[in-house]
């Protein structure tokens, strides 16, 4: 996959660069950020977990752009190095655990914090997140202040490609799966007329960037955003994706969300988010399963002084609306502290817990969280 996708992807640029060579002025720029991570997990009271400092991102980026000819292009390679290169485990969810008295109790639980081993034996390795082609001066798109995007992108689908990381924890769609963050494909981006908002139709593979492709069908997605007052944007996205020739309903996957974003300026900064999220997949369906679930999230952003704010959010997931009492809250609070304009320290402290009693203490999931973000 990783080849196959590398080959792809300089084809494009090749076919960029040779003909926009043949014109005018070509612009490049190179840039790029990494993430560099402290984490400690706690189950329960005083059951120790993971602990330690990772890489979880570093992304190296290059810009390629010609206004007179109508085509801007862009490239992420994403290295994953998490934990310092040793070897890991495929496909184990077993986390070695020992109490606080030394006793050496096994844990085997499996969590939902951001944190993904990278593929294979070694925990190295390079993906190419985005490699796509923006074309803006296409006649009809461009008199409808659209423009077409080929290859490698951001899916379109609530907040999974809005979202920043103001905490460090993924967006409540990439984190349950919902949809990836990226895939290959083409889109449709356009702007509603006077400001008042968006619009992203797009086809893509539909397995996401770090899998292989067996989508027969495609996914396709649709995404609207409405600004109707100043400081307020609403947004309602539509996902459809099929894996099966013809369309065959049992493996159909089907996600709706509504999202409203707040920034007011008031006393200080604040920026409040509320998203909805709905998803139906019939492979997940059957005997005391509807195949159904269902979620929030609520944000919020305070700027409490020029180069510092406080970040809270609270989540509640129910994996399947059929079964009782499987919800899972997750509550997040934070400090970011800008230290320069390319220096960013974030403070994080997450629960994530079951909504109703009676589970084991491995299922309370406290995780501390020290990050700094810089870039160039």
């Amino acid at each position: 996959m990783k080849a196959k996708n590398f080959f792809m992807f300089f084809m494009i640029f090749g076919f960029v660069l040779l003909f926009g060579s043949l014109k005018a002025e070509l612009k490049t720029k190179f840039y790029g950020y990494q993430w560099l991570r402290y984490t400690d997990i706690i189950y329960g009271a005083d059951i120790q977990g993971e602990s330690g400092l990772s890489i979880p991102r570093t992304y190296l980026r290059w810009g390629m752009e010609d206004k007179e000819a109508g085509w801007k292009a862009a490239l992420t390679l994403d290295i994953n190095h998490v934990k310092g290169g040793q070897d890991v485990a495929t496909s184990s969810a077993t986390t070695g655990a020992t109490d606080a008295d030394g006793s050496g109790t096994t844990v085997t639980t499996t969590h939902t914090h951001t944190y993904e081993k990278a593929k294979g034996k070694i925990d190295f390795s390079i993906w190419p997140k985005y490699a796509y082609v923006d074309f803006s001066k296409i006649p009809l798109l461009k008199d409808m202040q659209a423009k077409l995007r080929v290859g490698l992108q951001k899916n379109y689908f609530g907040t999974v490609e809005l979202w920043e990381y103001p905490v460090i924890e993924k967006d409540i769609n990439d984190l349950r799966k919902v949809i990836s963050s990226a895939d290959m494909g083409l889109a449709l981006l356009g702007e509603l007329p006077e400001g008042y908002g968006s619009y992203e139709l797009a086809i893509h593979n539909g397995n996401g960037y770090k899998n292989l492709e067996t989508n027969v069908e495609k996914q396709y997605t649709a995404s609207l955003m409405v600004i109707p007052l100043t400081g307020l944007t609403l947004r309602g996205s539509y996902m459809l994706n099929n894996s099966a020739s013809h369309g065959t309903a049992a493996k159909t996957k089907r996600a709706t969300a509504a999202l409203a974003q707040y920034k007011s300026y008031l006393f200080i900064p604040v920026e409040l988010w509320g998203e909805y999220v709905v998803v139906t997949d019939q492979a997940h369906a059957g005997s005391g399963k509807s195949g159904c679930a269902v979620g929030y999230m609520l944000f919020g952003q305070f700027d409490i002084m020029e180069k510092m704010n406080i970040v809270l959010r609270y989540d509640n997931w129910n994996p399947d609306t059929y079964v009782v009492k499987d919800e899972v809250n997750l509550y997040v609070a934070g400090i970011n502290i800008k230290i320069n304009n390319n220096n960013l320290l974030q403070l994080n402290y997450q629960l994530e817990q079951p909504q109703f009693g009676g589970y084991a203490s491995t299922k309370h999931i406290n995780t501390f969280m020290t990050q700094l973000k810089w870039s160039w």
